[in-house]
């Protein structure tokens, strides 16, 4: 009995890791994977490969930025390529990407919620790792900036990541199961098809309900040392291809506020940030707008992002106006 059991496990670990591998590979892992993994795969496609279109506008950052830029509002020539629950460090690989492929652009806006200035965020590992959106070679060198060289303390990350990249049943047994038998395949094929006419806006489409939360404030900025490095690897890459880039902090809801000291430490570092640089600015959006724009805390709705972009486009006309 032991035997089969110990052959069953084997069988498993050879057969699973070639199924989800061909499930991945012949339909983009649309058969299998959660909601928000077709904009990973559709943001790999379209940053992988070469397009008739000239983007002029990129737009980078994580989930809020998602919500809040509209390219549809903004300009033809306006994609948005930021991906919930990233971080400069993510952000500064899908732009050298894009850059192999692509003209750069001449203007890039950059957005992020604070708590993506924090290593701490799952989604590294149930977004980006799972979803294969970048090599395994740049995973690893992620890996190595968030936690260290290997050794005895953190091997067990890279273990992680080593599971990931041979779609080991540790890491997709689950998604598989919850999918049954392709019942994500529609729905996930719709959800990629959707964003290449958004032109990569996919957070909160469809959405009109307000913040209701209570009010918050942030009392303490702070900005992990390894993704410090990564901002500025993606300040440099701006000035080396010409790029001006726009560090743009989003509008809140009503009710949720920065505390002075918050203000205090986040006007110090973006200042030392982008000391020296011409190609830089940064953009205090100090203007907070009714809770009916918002889903919560930090996305807008769908109206807000409209009220947004239009306001943005105004205010550039320059970029937006005659493109």
């Amino acid at each position: 009995m032991k035997k089969k059991i110990a052959l069953l496990a084997k069988c498993i670990l050879v057969i699973f890791p070639v199924l989800v591998f061909s499930m991945y590979a012949g339909t983009r892992g649309l058969a299998y994977v959660d909601g928000e993994i077709p904009y990973y795969l559709w943001n790999k496609h379209v940053t992988g490969s070469t397009d008739e279109t000239a983007y002029d506008v990129l737009i980078l950052g994580d989930s809020a930025a998602n919500a809040a830029y509209r390219p549809t509002e903004l300009s033809a020539g306006t994609i948005n390529l930021s991906l919930g629950g990233t971080t400069p460090m993510e952000n500064y690989y899908i732009l050298s990407e894009w850059l192999e492929y692509h003209e750069a652009p001449a203007d890039l806006f950059v957005s992020y919620m604070d708590m993506h200035y924090t290593i701490k965020d799952p989604a590294f590992w149930k977004r980006v790792v799972f979803s294969h959106r970048f090599s395994f070679r740049t995973n690893w060198q992620m890996t190595a900036a968030r936690y260290g060289k290997l050794n005895a303390e953190n091997k067990g990350y890279y273990l992680d990541l080593l599971a990931y990249e041979l779609y080991l049943p540790s890491k997709y047994i689950t998604a598989v199961t919850n999918a049954g038998f392709n019942q994500r395949y529609e729905t996930n094929v719709e959800a990629y098809n959707g964003n290449a006419e958004r032109r990569g806006r996919y957070i909160a489409v469809g959405t009109e309900d307000g913040y209701e939360g209570n009010a918050e404030s942030f009392k303490t900025f702070y900005m992990e040392p390894c993704l410090d490095v990564y901002y500025r690897e993606l300040i440099q890459l701006c000035e080396e291809k010409g790029i001006r880039l726009h560090i743009l902090r989003l509008p809140l809801p009503e009710g949720v506020s920065y505390t002075a000291e918050y203000e205090k430490e986040y006007d110090a570092y973006f200042e030392k940030l982008i000391q020296g640089s011409d190609t830089v600015e940064l953009i205090r959006w100090t203007t907070s707008y009714e809770r009916t724009f918002f889903n919560d805390a930090h996305h807008m709705n769908e109206v807000g992002s409209t009220r947004f972009s239009s306001e943005l486009k105004e205010h550039y006309p320059e970029i937006f106006g005659s493109r």
